[in-house]
């Protein structure tokens, strides 16, 4: 997935919604913006990925599985979109 988007006179940029959807990226969400050989790479905060990472193993542990596979990390992200859509009331 690629998207070209404009710089805002403020310098900012949108984070185009299918993005924010496939990451799970909320308003009050913590993004770290990195420069490496003349590209911009933003990335989840380093206690988000914390968290995703303590929530994988709570489903393994939940669910019994000692292999991840496509379908158990797709759960989760569903369960995870649910909890924040509820949270901040987004359809």
């Amino acid at each position: 997935m690629q998207f070209t988007m404009t710089v805002g006179p403020k310098g900012q940029v949108v984070i185009p919604k299918a993005f924010r959807d496939e990451l799970g990226l909320y308003p009050g969400e913590e993004v770290v913006i990195a420069e490496k050989d003349k590209q911009l790479l933003i990335s989840l905060k380093s206690e988000q990925m914390e968290k995703i990472k303590a929530e994988i193993v709570q489903f393994a542990l939940k669910y019994g599985s000692k292999t991840y596979k496509p379908s158990d990390f797709d759960k989760l992200h569903e369960a995870e979109l649910e909890e924040s859509r509820t949270k901040w009331k987004l359809p």
